[in-house]
């Protein structure tokens, strides 16, 4: 039985074709890179299909909580108090799905987001007891300040549609946050 290879030649002569043109067209997307070839940070969200006010307010959101996550993952095994400890557990959980949601709407809009700069948490490591609880709950209250305004804008004044409905899906779970971090202060002093 005799079998006729061409349309097989044929397939693989088109698909070889194809990753060819792939890797041209990739290769000829502008690169953010420095004149030593490394990327370039402050040039990586330049093509990003956001505005520079949703932009600031993705970018700032985003580093609020990842640090608050680092942070509280600390206060998860230090804080002094049983109810501080649980409500840092509470945060992490809460913000990694928020941050997650963050990331692909981030991906989604060309956006990359800050890296969490993890030198800060030196300075937590020698705080103890409850002044560990009070310096952690201040710094989630100022966060959470800082977040919450800036959902309570973007919510209905960001440009992008897919940025406002990120703010207010998120602002009630912000702002319970914040209540209770105050809530938890008041009990800590």
């Amino acid at each position: 039985m005799k079998t006729n290879s061409t349309p097989i030649r044929h397939v693989i002569c088109a698909a070889s074709l194809l990753l060819l043109a792939a890797g041209t067209m990739a290769s000829a997307e502008p690169k953010v890179t420095t004149t030593t070839g490394a990327v370039d940070p402050t040039k990586v969200n330049e093509h990003s299909q956001l505005s520079h006010g949703d932009k600031r307010f993705v970018e700032k959101v985003a580093k609020i909580s990842m640090e608050e996550v680092t942070l509280s993952r600390l206060a998860a095994e230090r804080a002094s108090r049983e109810d501080v400890r649980e409500f840092a557990q509470q945060l992490v959980a809460e913000h990694e799905k928020a941050n997650a949601d963050l990331s692909m709407l981030a991906s989604n809009k060309g956006l990359v987001l800050p890296v969490v700069d993890k030198t800060h948490l030196a300075s937590w490591e020698k705080k103890k007891g409850k002044d560990f609880d009070e310096d952690y709950l201040e710094k989630i209250i100022d966060g959470h300040k800082d977040a919450v305004d800036a959902m309570e804008s973007n919510a209905t004044k960001a440009e992008d549609s897919d940025v406002a409905t990120y703010a207010r899906t998120h602002l009630a779970a912000m702002q319970e946050h914040l209540r209770k971090a105050q809530d938890l202060k008041k009990l800590v002093k």
